[in-house]
C-alpha cells in the first residue's frame, strides 16, 4: 500500500462501516477504494468487502490476484467445492502428492449467474485435538471488470497449493489477461464467512442453524444456504433502495415500508436520511397488525444510530431475525408525539 487512508464511519454493534482509500505501489500503480462491514449475528461470522480497483499504469498481472482466501498450515483441505446461484458447479480433490507451487485449478471461470461461491467444508486439523473447528467460504455477490476495453461479468479463480494438502483460493484476472493498462478496473462485492463444520462445533443460540448443521455436517450446502437465502429481494415504499444485502434504504418523509423476501440469520437493515436520532419506531407487520420490533436484552442494545455530518442526517441500523421467514414487511415510522 501507499498513501492509504482509513475512515471509521461506524464501530457497530449492528453493522460496522470502515472505508479505505489509497494506492498500491509507490507510483500509484493501482487505485483502491474499499468499504468493509462486519455485522452482528448469532450463527456465524460474515464480513462484507466492496472493492474497487483502478489500474493507472501498464503492469504485468500474469501472477497477480485480486483477492486471496489464504490457506492454513495447521489444516488440510481434502476437497474444494464451487458453484453459482443454481447450485454446485464442481468439486476437486486435493491429492496427497500435491506440492507447493502446484495449481489444482488455474483461472477457472465460474459460469452462470451469480452469486458465485467457493468453500472448503472438509477442512480438518493436521493434529487432532478436542477444540471446535471451522472452515471458510467466499461468496462473490457481484463482479465486473474491464481489461483493454473488454468487460467481464463472471469471476475467475485459481487454487494454488499452499502446503500439506492445503490450498489458497485466489480471485484472478480472466484467462488470457496477463497485463493491465491505464483505465482497466475491477469491481468486487464479496462476502467472507466462517462456519462450524458440525453441530457439535457450534456454541451459539440459533436453533434453526443448529438444526441445519445436524442434517448437513461438513457440507457445501451450508454455504449455498447463505448464498441463496441472503440473495434478497427487497421492495420499498416511501424510500429508495440503495443496496440489497446488507439492506440499505433512504427514507422519504416520516415513514418507510420494506418488503423483504428471503433472509438467513440476523439480516442488517440500514435506514438513511433520518432527521432525528430518536422518535423513530420500527414495526413488523403481522397479520395486518403493527408489532413493535424489540430485540433488546440489556436495554436498547440491538440497534445503532450514526450521524452523517455531511448531510446533517442520521442512520438507524437493525439486525432482523429472518431465519425461515419467506416474506416479511417492516415499517419505520417517525412519531413526533413520542418525543
Amino acid at each position: 500500500f501507499s498513501e492509504l487512508k482509513t475512515a471509521y464511519f461506524s464501530h457497530g454493534p449492528c453493522l460496522t462501516d470502515v472505508r479505505y482509500n489509497g494506492f498500491y505501489g509507490v507510483n500509484r500503480n493501482v487505485s483502491l477504494d474499499a468499504t468493509v462491514n462486519t455485522l452482528r449475528t448469532d450463527d456465524y461470522v460474515r464480513t462484507f468487502y466492496n472493492l474497487n480497483y483502478k489500474f493507472n499504469t501498464l503492469n504485468s498481472i500474469k501472477k497477480g490476484w485480486l483477492f486471496k482466501m489464504g490457506g492454513d498450515g495447521n489444516f488440510i483441505t481434502p476437497k474444494v467445492f464451487y458453484g453459482n446461484k443454481k447450485g454446485l458447479l464442481g468439486e476437486v480433490t486435493i491429492s496427497k502428492s500435491a506440492r507447493k507451487g502446484d495449481y489444482i485449478l488455474n483461472r477457472l471461470e465460474l459460469k452462470g449467474e451469480g452469486p458465485w461461491w467457493i468453500t472448503f467444508p472438509n477442512s480438518d486439523q493436521l493434529k487432532k485435538n478436542d477444540l471446535a473447528t471451522g472452515y471458510r467460504a467466499l461468496i462473490i455477490r457481484n463482479y465486473e471488470s474491464s481489461f483493454e476495453g473488454v468487460k467481464y461479468f463472471n469471476p475467475s479463480l485459481s487454487l494454488p497449493v499452499f502446503k500439506n494438502m492445503n490450498v489458497n483460493c485466489t480471485l484472478v484476472p480472466p484467462e488470457g489477461v496477463n497485463s493491465v493498462n491505464p483505465g482497466d478496473y475491477v469491481k468486487l462485492d464479496l462476502e467472507w464467512i466462517t462456519l462450524p463444520r458440525i453441530a457439535e462445533d457450534y456454541y451459539g443460540p440459533n436453533e434453526v442453524f443448529r438444526t441445519h448443521l445436524k442434517g448437513n455436517p461438513n457440507s457445501w450446502k451450508t454455504v449455498y444456504r447463505e448464498v441463496i437465502g441472503n440473495d434478497l429481494k427487497v421492495s420499498v415504499s416511501n424510500g429508495v433502495l440503495l443496496n440489497n444485502y446488507p439492506v440499505v434504504v433512504k427514507i422519504k418523509g416520516r415513514g418507510i415500508a420494506l418488503m423483504i423476501e428471503g433472509g438467513v440469520g440476523a439480516v442488517p437493515v440500514q435506514f438513511k436520511g433520518l432527521k432525528s436520532y430518536d422518535g423513530y419506531t420500527l414495526y413488523k407487520v403481522e397479520d395486518g397488525n403493527l408489532v413493535v420490533f424489540d430485540q433488546s436484552t440489556f436495554g436498547n442494545d440491538f440497534w445503532q444510530t450514526d450521524f452523517d455530518s455531511k448531510t446533517q442526517t442520521y442512520t438507524r441500523t437493525y439486525n432482523l431475525p429472518l431465519d425461515d421467514v419467506q416474506k416479511s414487511k417492516w415499517i419505520l415510522y417517525y412519531d413526533t408525539e413520542s418525543r
